[in-house]
């Protein structure tokens, strides 16, 4: 799901799949919240990211740069 509150500024919620461990089976379900201020340039696109993500077993926040295409 995705909200755009400006042109330039988006929310995004999305969940995942993922596997701590090789030996380990059982998915984890995280849900990440991202928002991005990006600049566009035709169609591409190019600006701030952060993000928190969470799961059963961990959490982590990161902020990068997002770099982007739009179809």
């Amino acid at each position: 799901m995705s909200y755009r509150v400006a042109h330039e500024l988006s929310f995004n919620l999305s969940a995942g799949l993922t596997y701590e461990a090789a030996n380990d089976n059982r998915p984890n379900l995280p849900a990440h919240l991202e928002t991005t201020y990006y600049f566009a340039f035709d169609h591409f696109h190019i600006g701030q990211a952060a993000e928190i993500t969470y799961d059963q077993e961990d959490y982590h926040i990161s902020i990068g740069l997002h770099i982007g295409y739009g179809f």
